[in-house]
């Protein structure tokens, strides 16, 4: 894939006060290569074509968003060093990307020592927002255990009172692990079995596959994503696994880019989409109309995220008139936009987004002979909304 360098003020003027005013400058990293590439390469598509629609839009008041992309391995050393070539070579003061918990936590270490504001449209580890919360860090994103408020309000009705799980050997999975068998053992009667924990770029499931299928649960919650839900969910087929249990939900682990690659073996499975293409707004019927004719689909959810991250910033600049990290932070704290997603909050407290999350399952599209969310519920963000946590000191 082809990576631009600079995406500058392009489109044409969107006229209004300030639009000679200086560039909104954002540097964009994001994974190349990895488990979680898949993800990492569609935003270093869908960023630019972001900040040309909204440069096209007019902007920040007419102050237009300029980007450069700086592309990482995957690994937490390589994201930090791509961090600090934009900001030491650069002068990027303002950040957003692709990125995996791990990443996140290390790069808001460095954020007060770089004057740093970091926008997060993905990471969701629960620690995030609690341990490691930092002033100069939002995330746009909903968390793990919001994630999973919502995964269980969705499962409630399926009356099953016995799951195993499998959850790759990162943070998220062991959040995601960790919320699951908190929210589902809450039930009375109901037992969540230890989890498995493959690690990340697992190519044989066959062992922990065996495992699942010896522990006599009729539900099993997954937390893979990526290139390892493809493989995992390829040989869970072969070996028969979607037969034996009588639901599987995950988290993250069931998406548009691995749809094809799964085919019939998603059929009935349930989960948390992040987003729905479907949502009733004008910004969401134009974004996914433009969004159609680049890429000939529909937007997925970690896209729409990317694209909500942007939204905010550049609603906050215009709010602000300031790309200034520390005015710009303290425009972010409560603050309150109209999104693709509806209108959303930055909470005050920790800095995370509230905002309303889907629940769906896995069905026949007729339209295409493939598959596709259908979306079932809706969870509004007062019962998605989990509290601050103790550990955040901002």
């Amino acid at each position: 894939m082809a990576l631009p360098s600079v995406l500058s003020a392009c489109g044409s003027d969107g006229g209004g006060s300030g639009s000679d005013g200086d560039p909104i400058r954002i540097a964009v990293t994001s994974a190349t290569s990895g488990a979680l590439a898949i993800y990492g390469r569609a935003v270093l598509d869908m960023a630019p074509f972001a900040a040309k629609y909204l440069n096209d839009a007019g902007g920040a008041n007419g102050r237009r968003i300029e980007l450069k992309i700086y592309p990482n391995n995957g690994e937490t050393a390589d994201a930090i060093r791509a961090v600090e070539s934009a900001v030491r070579q650069d002068g990027f003061e303002i950040l957003t990307g692709y990125f995996s918990s791990a990443q996140s936590a290390a790069i808001q270490e460095s954020l007060d020592r770089l004057g740093l504001l970091f926008v997060d449209p993905d990471a969701q580890a629960d620690g995030l927002t609690a341990a490691t919360c930092n002033p100069l860090y939002f995330r746009t994103v909903p968390s793990v255990s919001m994630n999973l408020n919502t995964l269980a309000d969705g499962v409630r009705g399926l009356g099953i009172t016995s799951w195993s799980a499998l959850c790759s050997d990162y943070a998220f999975g062991h959040d995601a692990y960790d919320a699951f068998k908190r929210l589902a053992g809450s039930q009375p009667g109901t037992t969540v079995a230890p989890g498995h924990f493959p690690p990340l770029t697992h190519a044989d499931y066959g062992s922990y596959i065996s495992q699942l299928l010896d522990e006599g649960t009729k539900g099993l919650f997954t937390g893979v994503a990526g290139a390892d839900a493809i493989t995992f969910f390829k040989q869970a087929s072969q070996y028969g696994v979607l037969d034996h249990f009588d639901a599987i939900v995950g988290v993250n682990s069931f998406d548009v880019l691995v749809f094809d690659a799964i085919g019939d073996a998603g059929l009935g499975l349930y989960g948390v989409p992040g987003y729905d293409p479907a949502l009733d707004n004008e910004r969401n019927r134009k974004f996914v109309e433009a969004f159609k004719k680049e890429f000939g689909r529909e937007p997925f959810y970690i896209e729409a995220n990317t694209f909500v991250a942007l939204e905010m910033l550049l609603a906050a600049v215009a709010e602000s008139d300031s790309t200034e990290p520390a005015t710009l932070a303290e425009q972010l704290t409560g603050f309150s936009t109209d999104t693709i997603m509806g209108n959303v909050e930055l909470r005050a407290e920790d800095h995370q987004i509230q905002r309303e999350n889907w629940f769906g399952q896995i069905v026949r599209d007729d339209a295409t002979g493939g598959i596709k969310w259908d979306i079932t519920a809706v969870v509004e963000r007062d019962k998605v909304s989990i509290p601050v946590s103790p550990d955040c000191k901002m």
